[in-house]
């Protein structure tokens, strides 16, 4: 028997009360009372056990209304599909977020950003999709967020420029996997962005050869950084593999504090 929702609440009470729920809620009150308009799109919750699944926990293809979310909320593959059927289910212990190989818009952000709790602070973003944001576009709509790992995701030459200009900042951890083209960037743009972050910044990046690492080193002396630790708690890392990092960090007296 369906529950008498529709006849003991008004349309005004069930949005107020549809407001204190998480998504994973409002599904269970669509399952409870399908009958009941004011309670929304159908939306469905498909959790998955593991941040490698693809698809949901059964391995059966993904419909064109539904959106995956794994148990680190990973978001899957996620494209053009209507915001309404994007239900991101509330969780407890994980505080970061992954875009895998989605299409991420303006409006996409938005849904993230109404249907989760507030205090998300890392955000991955795995592969651009159909993306046309740039990566300083995508920090700039986190302003609490303080770590982004980007992997598979284009830098271009104009990246720190664009950062500046996003006013990106306050960051304490940015991972990018880079190319050749991320230190053919103006120094002065470099040094902004590095010294518009916390006092603890760390900007680890992935080099994808010795070429590009050692070209990496280079500029990197040309700003002023040394293997030598300073007084700064910032530096930078280029890592080829995880026994294989060098750290720099800002030499003493010089304009990076």
């Amino acid at each position: 028997m369906p529950l008498p929702v529709k006849k003991k609440l008004h349309a005004e009470t069930l949005k107020r009360l549809l407001g204190y729920c998480t998504p994973a809620e409002v599904n269970q009150f669509q399952i409870a009372a399908p009958h009941v308009p004011h309670f929304g799109p159908w939306q469905e919750v498909i959790m998955a056990t593991s941040e490698e699944t693809v698809g949901n926990a059964e391995g059966l293809p993904v419909r064109s209304d539904q959106a995956i979310l794994t148990d680190d909320y990973r978001l899957k593959e996620f494209t053009d599909q209507p915001i309404n059927h994007l239900t991101l289910a509330n969780y407890l212990f994980y505080h970061s977020f992954t875009f895998d190989h989605c299409t991420i818009t303006v409006k996409l952000i938005n849904a993230v950003k109404d249907r989760t709790v507030h205090n998300i602070h890392a955000f991955n973003i795995i592969g651009r999709g159909d993306t046309k944001m740039t990566a300083a576009e995508i920090c700039a709509q986190f302003p609490r967020a303080t770590e982004f790992h980007f992997r598979d995701f284009e830098f271009d030459k104009a990246w720190a420029t664009d950062f500046n200009h996003q006013k990106v900042q306050g960051l304490k951890f940015l991972n990018v996997q880079i190319t050749a083209a991320f230190f053919e960037v103006q120094q002065k743009e470099f040094l902004d962005f590095f010294k518009a972050q916390d006092d603890d910044f760390w900007l680890f990046l992935v080099c994808p050869d010795k070429t590009v690492r050692e070209s990496a080193r280079k500029f990197l002396e040309k700003v002023h950084f040394s293997s030598q630790k300073s007084h700064s708690n910032r530096r930078v890392s280029l890592s080829l593999s995880v026994k294989d990092t060098m750290d720099y960090y800002p030499k003493a007296g010089s304009s990076v504090k």
